[in-house]
């Protein structure tokens, strides 16, 4: 999970979505690489996988998460966005 400062970071995943040159990152005990700066991280085990039009789903157990602290990044309707407070 991004945070809003992360809008270029989620673009350059969008073009090419395989590119962690450059990017500070690790790899989890899986094999599976984790951004160092991401508002959120959930380490999963693949539990199925379903096709979805152009798309392939997977379904994942949580295996372990960490998070730090700030906002979400939010992406709907073309544009990136924050969330709303409840009123």
């Amino acid at each position: 999970m991004l945070g809003v400062e992360q809008a270029e970071l989620c673009r350059r995943f969008a073009r090419s979505g395989h590119d962690f040159a450059g990017l500070p990152f690790a790899y989890d005990a899986e094999g599976a690489p984790l951004l160092d700066d991401a508002l959120a991280r959930f380490e999963c085990a693949t539990v199925d996988r379903f096709e979805a039009g152009d798309h392939l789903m997977l379904l994942g157990r949580v295996l372990r998460m960490s998070a730090r602290e700030g906002e979400p990044m939010v992406f709907a309707a073309g544009r990136y966005r924050r969330f709303a407070e409840d009123r």
